[in-house]
């Protein structure tokens, strides 16, 4: 006697969805593990494209004689102490792209906010002017990564 499959067994459903669920359950915290970290790195490299940035500006300072603003691509650039300044003109001129950041322009500090972070102001990096006797200071926020 033949007999034809209509369709799946409710023991069959149950083992699958049962293996689908212990899937999800070790995929998703690693899946969220890697997004993290890939906020950490582009945080990282942001501070490090500010330290670039900030450095060449100083070099083209240095060989233009010290003026107040360089000119930097066409984008002018306002100095302090030799150092992009922390206003609109000064620092955000000399970054070609930010994408994926907030700046936020506060009293001696630019601060630049990874979109989607649990906490953004736990996944930022901090731009601080430039002293007389010391360079800009470039400080990444990120105490728990668990809010980056």
């Amino acid at each position: 006697m033949r007999s034809e499959s209509l369709g799946f067994t409710r023991l069959e459903l149950t083992v699958v969805t049962s293996v689908m669920s212990l899937l999800a359950a070790f995929a998703i915290p690693r899946f969220t593990s890697i997004e993290n970290q890939g906020r950490v790195a582009a945080i990282a490299a942001l501070s490090t494209s500010i330290r670039n940035a900030s450095s060449l500006a100083h070099a083209q300072w240095l060989a233009s004689g010290k003026p107040e603003t360089i000119e930097v691509e066409g984008r002018t650039i306002k100095m302090r102490n030799g150092y992009p300044d922390v206003d609109s003109s000064g620092l955000p001129n000399t970054l070609p792209d930010t994408a994926g950041f907030s700046a936020t322009i506060a009293p001696g500090a630019i601060i630049y906010k990874k979109y989607g972070a649990p906490k953004p102001e736990q996944c930022s990096v901090v731009y601080s002017p430039a002293t007389l006797n010391a360079p800009p200071k470039i400080l990444l926020q990120t105490p728990s990564l668990s809010g980056c």
